[in-house]
């Protein structure tokens, strides 16, 4: 009798376990995969993840696609849905490629086809940013493109913060009025 007991508990507990991961699945499906316009810092909030709640350096942020083959299509991705751009822009068959593939065309390469980036609010400085991985080789023209979506599709201004030497010497090509958003 103890053992069937304890087999009608660990089913239980199954379940109960399960129906948690079904519910994450079912709020993950009903949220967008992304948006084309962040209007408020609440839609904002309701995409992005934020490292170190709670703590004077939270850092909430979601990641962005610009894809220039299709007319500079800007996508504010679903960060809770995806960690990385590859899994978004892979999961959303807008390319196939992977691994070293998709790497150098997307971060090393001029004549890239998307722009990737994070937008953070920068919780010390009260100031929104853009930016690319330290390694990306982004241009100055890609730069300013970025800089002028971002800025014509978001709530509030966001300044370009670069994370790399190479980065800044880029930066520092722009005009003036671009340069001016740029976080010193």
């Amino acid at each position: 009798m103890q053992f069937r007991n304890n087999r009608w508990l660990v089913l239980l507990l199954i379940l109960v376990l399960c129906s948690g991961v079904v519910h994450r699945a079912l709020a993950q499906a009903d949220s967008p995969r992304s948006v084309s316009a962040i209007k408020s810092r609440t839609e904002f909030d309701s995409l992005a993840v934020t490292y170190d709640p709670d703590t004077p350096y939270a850092l909430p942020h979601l990641l962005f696609v610009i894809d220039r083959k299709d007319k500079n299509k800007i996508y504010y991705i679903n960060t809770k849905r995806y960690a990385f751009h590859k899994d978004f822009v892979n999961g959303t068959y807008l390319s196939l490629e992977r691994g070293r593939e998709f790497f150098e065309n997307n971060y090393l390469k001029p004549n890239r086809r998307f722009i990737l980036g994070t937008i953070a609010y920068q919780t010390p400085l009260r100031r929104w940013t853009f930016e690319s991985w330290e390694g990306d080789l982004i241009t100055a023209d890609q730069i300013k493109l970025a800089s002028d979506l971002i800025n014509s599709s978001f709530f509030t201004s966001v300044a370009y913060k670069p994370n790399s030497i190479k980065q800044e010497e880029e930066a520092a090509r722009l005009p003036a009025s671009n340069a001016s958003r740029r976080v010193r």
